[in-house]
């Protein structure tokens, strides 16, 4: 896989997604509006420890991967 794109929701405090465009033109509308806050290139690992296999699989299946920080 390419690079991956890294989002933030500016309507659902601390979720997150990932996604295969700069634009994250997959990413659910409900949950946006998005920003982007990064990008992760190829054979890099993504952060958290999230599974990039996991994510990869689910941006090709879906366009985009939600992830939620935990709150401490």
């Amino acid at each position: 896989m390419s690079k991956i794109y890294i989002f933030e929701s500016t309507g659902k405090a601390g979720l997150h997604a990932f996604a295969g465009d700069e634009a994250g033109s997959q990413l659910p509308e409900r949950h946006g509006p998005w920003r982007t806050t990064g990008t992760v290139l190829p054979n890099h690992a993504l952060p958290h420890r999230i599974n990039r296999d996991v994510v990869e699989k689910a941006i090709e299946g879906e366009g985009f991967q939600l992830w939620r920080m935990k709150q401490s």
